[in-house]
């Protein structure tokens, strides 16, 4: 090789030193771009929930445990446990709360500890057996969890230890008993305690058990006189057991006699008439011993006592000798070494006894107004001597209410008028020096009345003759106030015997009556009170005289003049001498009642108007005749005769079936009234029970057709009758309650839809007759393609239904249900057409990509992205020119396949591809990103450059070096390959530059404490 051909190949050595320093430089400062993109500042605002770590928003994490809490100390009755919060990751700072829990000895069934939230935990005795555990909850700002550690072992108890020493208490006396303690104590509780008593020498040592002294008291024996004793005390709990000894007691002496440690007491109320009870006293004394008493009676102070001869028991009744004085009682105890008394203090003076009855009051005597009544004392006890006032009171007939009766002070009362119907009873008072007590009898019987006597007769006042007036008097009577009289009129014969009452006749006055004439009469009069009562009669009248018939008041007339009526005629007021008999004549007239002529045939007491008596009035004749003769009497006349208004005898009726849509027939019912009578007719709609009715507008037919209006209601009808006397109404009954009408389908149902998947078809309900409102409810059934085999489809009540892919192929039915006050009624539509599946229109779901180099000559390839939609998919391709920026699109003529090699005209410029996917149901298109910027074809190597030097070295100089050397270097730095930097290298190079297919990613939750991984770009 010659120099001139060395130095060509330094130089182009050179430049391309100069082009990978000036890459390595490029690549070193986009690396930091890219990270300065990506940093915030500390006091940057991140979206909520997120903060800035490492120059990145990074979200907010809830705590996590990552390690669990552990419990460190002794699990032991006393001793304290402590807990640390465990290992949590998420975003710090966090707070933390702490609850010790009680678990059973096989660490389960853990139940929080109350008022155990800290870190530490003294344990309890009630702890002893379970195990413990900590729960810790950690908390942020965005959320908190809980972690529970490990459960300890099982906690132990502590066992007993004697603190202070179980002491004896007693004397050491045959026959006495020594009491030991339990001493003090710790440990676990509870602490269970037994006692052995053991005998011991003189001096407290060898000692052995007494057999069965084992409680804490021990009466001293015969076998226990010189020795001494003492007791060991053994305590118990769930950790085990201690024993701890007393000291010896003194040896054991001879009995001793008793020895009083407290008086006897008395029991009781000192008052006459009251037991006193004497309560032992306490003693020392060895068995056997024995207790006598022995009640003494003191004066005032207590002193100068005297005992009671045979007042020896343990009960003491106070007598009236004891009022004034004190009692004492002394308690003697004996046993075989000796005798002790002891006496009691005295009671308070003994109090005499105030009046106590016994036995009530009583009292005799008949209980009538004016016969005497007397009281006796009744019986008393209390502290003698007693003295008693009376007091008499009135009560009501139950012995209520009662009264005391002024100046009725004395052991015996007469009842007065005022007492009558009540009854009375005796309070008796009894007094004595301790005060004053009252006793009431029992009620007397309600006293009674003193019964009327007669002491002068009636009398009578008044001519005996044929209608006059007699009147009563009374006489004279004697007895209980008040006294009522009745009279009783009596007829008797000429000579004033054979009297008989007359009926009707009790009143105080009597007017004569034909049945006297020539008879006498005398009043008899009864005088009553609450007592009962008494008769005497007056003497008999002179014998009556007779009258003859006279006319004091006209005859009437009584009754409607209206034709069809009937009139009757009243005799008018006749006196004369019975009997008299009577006789009619009616009598037509003009209006002014004149111009009379008698009416052929009507001479009974009534007569019956009819159409020849309207317009005129009417007049009756009577005529009264007896044995003096006769006389007659004209009424006045009558109005004028009118004609009969209609009148019902009978109401309308309403025929036919009492359900909506029915026709209900009207029947006039039965009238009277002048002929002729016409009838119109309003039916009338109202409540359930026929009440509160309105008129049903232009319902006046015969008939009525029932309406929805009236289900729930009932029907009448109102008749009105009308002639030339005028109208009148009468209101049928009303009908059963109206009933609805069932439905019934009259068309339909049907579907309204496309049966095609996809697609929501809707019910539509059809016609149906029947009373509205209907509520319609649906069930959809899936059918074979004929129709046939329905199934419904669960859960599809709905008035639509939204065909899906199970229905292709099938048919579907709607069953329609239509309901109503009346019932329900259902029916089926016809099916649809067999369901299609539906094409569904393509969808882009990822854009194509563009693969290969953006350089002229250089072929690129777009994929056709992803798609969803009804399959085949066909698809169609547009690549598109576009400026640098990636607008201005334009498409490139002719450039319409997967496929596109770079042109002349696109460098400078990006290109994208338009790809177009089409199926059955339309086209969609979706556009790729663009590329890079196109450039110029690139070189094509020859000849392989030659290069020197380390390829990592940075300090060659790279000036006028071929590119083809520069992007070697390039290679090697960015680690694209190995070897030789000039292998395959020629003339004017043949390495491509790596180009960038897709960028690099970023994998991984941006959330504070995840990893973030770099996801390598694709290059070429």
């Amino acid at each position: 090789m010659g120099v001139s051909a060395s130095l060509a190949r330094a130089t182009k050595l050179a430049g391309a030193l100069l082009v990978v320093s000036a890459l390595a430089a490029a690549v070193a400062g986009c690396r930091k771009d890219v990270a300065a993109e990506l940093r915030c500042q500390a006091t940057a605002d991140c979206p909520a929930l997120q903060h800035c770590e490492s120059g990145l928003c990074t979200q907010d994490l809830t705590p996590s445990n990552l390690g669990r809490p552990v419990v460190s100390g002794t699990p032991l009755d006393g001793q304290t446990l402590a807990t640390d919060d465990g290992t949590w990751e998420g975003t710090a700072p966090f707070t933390f709360e702490y609850q010790w829990l009680r678990c059973d000895g096989n660490g389960n069934g853990c139940a929080e500890i109350a008022g155990a939230t800290g870190t530490a935990y003294s344990v309890l005795p009630e702890d002893v057996g379970a195990r413990l555990s900590s729960r810790v909850r950690a908390s942020n700002g965005v959320g908190a969890s809980e972690a529970t550690s490990e459960a300890s072992e099982v906690v132990a108890g502590v066992p007993p230890t004697n603190v202070a020493l179980p002491v004896l208490s007693g004397s050491a006396t045959l026959g006495l008993t020594l009491t030991a303690s339990q001493g003090t104590w710790t440990g676990t509780p509870p602490i269970t305690f037994s006692t052995q008593w053991q005998r011991c020498d003189a001096a407290g040592a060898t000692c052995a058990d007494v057999a069965g002294a084992v409680g804490s008291g021990f009466t001293l024996t015969a076998a226990e006189a010189g020795s001494t004793l003492r007791a060991v005390v053994t305590a118990t709990n769930v950790s085990g057991q201690a024993s701890a000894t007393t000291g010896p007691s003194d040896a054991v002496g001879a009995m001793a006699a008793p020895r009083n440690l407290g008086p006897p007491a008395i029991a009781g109320t000192p008052t006459d008439g009251q037991s006193m009870t004497a309560v032992a006293g306490q003693w020392e004394a060895a068995s056997p011993v024995g207790f006598a008493f022995q009640w003494s009676r003191c004066d005032a102070s207590g002193a100068a006592c005297l005992d009671l001869p045979s007042a020896v028991a343990a009960t003491f009744a106070l007598g009236p000798a004891d009022v004034g004085s004190t009692l004492r009682v002394s308690e003697t105890a004996t046993n075989p070494a000796g005798t002790a008394t002891a006496v009691s203090a005295a009671t308070a003076v003994v109090a005499a006894a105030p009046p106590e009855n016994v036995a009530l009051p009583e009292v005799t005597g008949t209980a009538v107004d004016g016969q005497a009544l007397a009281t006796s004392d009744g019986a008393w006890a209390g502290t003698a001597p007693l003295t008693f006032a009376y007091q008499w009171r009135r009560c009501d007939a139950a012995g209520a209410g009662c009264m005391d009766v002024t100046g009725a002070s004395a052991p015996s009362y007469g009842p007065s008028a005022s007492d009558v119907g009540m009854t009375l009873r005796a309070v008796v008072t009894a007094t004595n020096t301790a005060g004053s007590t009252p006793a009431i009898s029992s009620q007397t019987a309600v006293i009674g009345a003193t019964p009327p006597v007669n002491t002068g007769l009636p009398t009578i006042a008044g001519a005996a003759v044929h209608w006059q007036v007699l009147a009563a008097g009374n006489g004279t009577w004697t007895g209980t106030p008040v006294i009522s009289h009745a009279h009783q009129w009596q007829r008797c014969d000429a000579a004033g015997a054979n009297c008989a009452d007359i009926g009707g006749a009790a009143a105080s006055a009597y007017t004569l009556a034909d049945a006297d004439v020539g008879q006498t009469v005398r009043v008899k009069v009864t005088a009553s009170n609450s007592a009962g009562l008494a008769v005497a009669a007056s003497l008999p009248t002179a014998a009556v005289g007779a009258a003859t018939p006279v006319n004091p008041s006209p005859p009437v007339i009584t009754g409607t003049t209206v034709d069809g009526q009937t009139l009757t005629a009243g005799n008018g007021t006749w006196l004369g001498t019975a009997p008299i008999a009577y006789a009619y004549q009616w009598r037509r007239c003009d209006a002014a009642g004149t111009g009379c002529s008698d009416v052929a045939g009507a001479t009974g007491s009534s007569h019956l108007l009819s159409e020849a008596d309207v317009g005129t009035s009417l007049r009756v004749v009577v005529t009264a005749t007896n044995a003096g003769g006769s006389a007659s009497g004209t009424s006045g006349p009558t109005p004028l005769v009118a004609a009969a208004p209609p009148a019902n005898t009978a109401l309308p009726g309403i025929t036919g079936v009492t359900t909506d849509g029915q026709a209900l027939t009207a029947t006039a019912g039965a009238w009277g009234g002048t002929a002729p009578l016409s009838f119109t007719r309003q039916w009338r709609r109202c409540d359930a029970v026929g009440a509160a009715c309105v008129d049903l507008p232009s319902a006046t037919a015969a008939t009525y057709a029932l309406t929805a209006a009236e289900v729930g209601r009932t029907v009448r009808v109102m008749v009105t009758a009308s002639n030339a006397a005028g109208s009148a109404s009468a209101t049928s009954l009303p009908t059963a309650v109206v009933g609805a009408a069932l439905p019934v389908n009259a068309g339909g149902p049907f579907i309204l839809g496309t049966a095609a998947d996809g697609h929501v078809l809707a019910a539509q309900n059809g016609t149906w007759l029947g009373t509205a409102p209907f509520g319609f409810t649906y069930q959809w059934s899936r059918c074979d393609a004929s129709g046939g085999a329905c199934v419904d489809v669960g859960g599809s009540t709905a008035a639509t239904y939204a065909l899906a892919a199970a229905d292709v192929g099938q048919t579907v039915r709607v069953q329609v249900t239509a309901s109503n006050a009346g019932g329900s009624a259902s029916a089926t539509s016809a099916q649809t057409a067999v369901v299609v599946a539906t094409a569904v229109g393509p969808v882009n779901t990822a854009l194509p990509t563009v693969s290969g180099v953006a350089a002229e000559g250089q072929p690129l390839t777009v994929s056709d992205g992803a798609w969803t939609g009804t399959p085949v998919i066909a698809f169609a391709y547009q690549w598109r020119r576009c400026d640098s920026a990636g607008a201005a699109c334009a498409d490139i003529g002719g450039a319409g396949a997967a496929s596109y090699t770079v042109s002349a005209a696109d460098v400078g410029a990006t290109l994208s591809a338009v790809v177009t996917a089409t199926n059955a149901a339309g086209a969609a298109s979706a556009t790729s990103g663009q590329t890079a910027v196109a450039g110029t074809a690139l070189p094509v190597g020859v000849g392989t450059p030659p290069v020197t030097g380390t390829a990592t070295d940075c300090t060659w100089a790279l000036n006028d070096h071929p590119w083809s050397a520069r992007w070697l270097y390039c290679m090697a730095l960015m680690g694209g390959g190995s070897g030789s930097p000039d292998a395959g290298a020629g003339g004017s190079g043949s390495l491509l530059p790596p180009h960038n297919l897709a960028p690099p990613a970023i994998a991984g939750a941006p959330v504070d404490g995840q990893l973030s991984t770099a996801i390598a770009g694709q290059w070429t």
